[in-house]
């Protein structure tokens, strides 16, 4: 017996809301599929309003702990692409919209939504790689640690995230913006997708690539959580692991920043910013001046196929080293060995957290940001930077990510009480303030969600459109909930 025949609601949940409300019941406490239902057997859970766990499982399906007041009439957990099917078409008899959760990592939550059906799939993260040909085989939950872990065993590697514990599936989905991905990938990480197993708002399941269902394969590549489908499986092309990262860093006062903005304008007008290269500008504590801030100017190489791959970093570091902004610091370290792993973080569940970011061909604009690195709620800690040139890259017409500008400012808060969450909001909103005149665009993994304008420039005109236009080819039920403000 199917795992959700025997809890179809009969009658149906439209029917049943339409009943009550005759009664004069205009809401209800809990969701009126709890009215009628009988588990199967079966290991997936499902998790109803009324179920006294209820409020656990949705705060467990997001990473942080500050979840929004969003409720969602029920959780199911699918194990399987056959569980995933069954799950839609009870959505369907039962007239649910259907999010798609595989870590919960999205910086506004959009995961939950009040009402419909979660569909977590978290379980669905088998990994395969085929090193004679460079590919990897995911499910959309593989961790990219575990991606990692296991490319590097055959010498391999792919544009990684910062965050260890985020799940392919959303990564990619938005684009994936990595470690090193303006070489291998020549942009993002969705430009890697060679292919995907994709289940569709009718359980169809097809697979999408630039053979068969261009569209769709065109969707999966930057669209973010506003997709109308289920993705069970990537094939990811992957590239030679790393050798060498070596990295120098830059001090200054903090009332250098603009100079030093100005300086890195003038030396990338007169050497070209070669693709193994990232910069990078952040705010931090004086390491010994309490109150007092300093920017760090980060040059890091990352080599994977020279034959001295030390003496390549080297010399591709070289030029920043003899530049005017070098010779600026008030301390700086050079040629300094880092492993990839340093340069990664994993989410601390306890941690209440937000984020926002922006694009631009604006770098000053980051002056204007840095200002308010003092006001973040304490304690917590702020990630505040710019990533310069990092989004200088083609962008492909094979692929819905679109984020235009060359730089990105970004902003990652964590705090630890509730009591602090007043200053988060206003602070992210004064942040929001003033990215307005310089923001081209935005990368959709990283916006809030809330404000539907920033999720449509995330996206050109015509890709926005386009994705509409597939949205309604492909799901004229609105089976699927689309992005969070609309």
């Amino acid at each position: 017996m199917p795992i959700f025949e025997s809890i179809y609601v009969n009658p149906s949940r439209r029917d049943l809301l339409k009943k009550l409300v005759a009664l004069g019941v205009t809401s209800l406490a809990v969701s009126p599929l709890a009215y009628s239902r009988s588990l199967a057997n079966s290991e997936s859970r499902i998790i109803y309003r009324d179920d006294p766990d209820y409020d656990d499982w949705r705060r467990s399906m997001l990473w942080k702990s500050n979840a929004p007041d969003r409720y969602p009439d029920v959780i199911i957990q699918a194990k399987s692409e056959q569980e995933i099917t069954q799950a839609l078409k009870f959505a369907q008899k039962n007239d649910l919209q259907v999010v798609c959760r595989t870590s919960g990592h999205n910086a506004s939550s959009s995961v939950l939504r009040n009402g419909g059906m979660l569909l977590d799939i978290s379980a669905l993260n088998e990994l395969t790689v085929d090193a004679q040909h460079k590919f990897a085989y995911v499910q959309p939950s593989v961790k990219m640690i575990h991606l990692n872990e296991e490319l590097r065993k055959h010498g391999l590697d792919f544009p990684t995230a910062s965050c260890q514990t985020v799940s392919l599936g959303g990564y990619l989905l938005g684009g994936g913006i990595g470690a090193n991905t303006r070489y291998w990938a020549k942009g993002p990480a969705c430009y890697s997708i060679i292919s995907a197993d994709v289940i569709l708002a009718d359980g169809k399941k097809i697979t999408a690539s630039k053979e068969q269902n261009e569209d769709i394969y065109w969707a999966i590549r930057g669209i973010g959580p506003g997709f109308f489908g289920i993705v069970t499986r990537f094939k990811l092309q992957v590239f030679p692991s790393i050798k060498a990262i070596l990295k120098n860093t830059y001090s200054y006062p903090i009332d250098q920043l603009p100079k030093v903005i100005k300086s890195l304008d003038r030396f990338s007008k007169q050497h070209t910013q070669d693709e193994r290269v990232s910069v990078g500008i952040s705010v931090h504590n004086h390491p010994s001046i309490a109150g007092e801030m300093i920017v760090k100017l980060g040059v890091t190489a990352f080599i994977d196929n020279a034959q001295d791959p030390t003496a390549t970093a080297k010399a591709l570091l070289a030029p920043y080293a003899k530049s005017t902004f070098a010779g600026d610091a008030f301390d700086k370290s050079e040629n300094v060995h880092v492993q990839i792993e340093k340069m990664k973080f994993s989410t601390n569940p306890a941690d209440r957290s937000n984020q926002d970011n922006f694009t631009t061909d604006n770098a000053h604009a980051f002056v204007a940001i840095a200002k308010l690195f003092k006001d973040r709620p304490t304690p917590g800690f702020l990630i505040l930077d710019l990533s310069y040139n990092s989004f200088n890259h083609e962008r492909l017409k094979d692929a819905s990510y679109s984020a235009l500008g060359k730089h990105k400012i970004s902003a990652i808060m964590h705090w630890k009480n509730a009591a602090d969450d007043p200053v988060a909001t206003k602070w992210f909103a004064r942040f929001n303030a003033l990215m307005q005149p310089y923001a081209n665009s935005h990368y959709i993994n990283e916006v809030n969600h809330e404000f539907p304008e920033r999720v449509k420039n995330s996206f050109t005109s015509e890709k926005w459109e386009y994705i509409s236009m597939l949205r309604n080819k492909y799901d004229p039920n609105k089976r699927f909930h689309t992005y969070l403000a609309y």
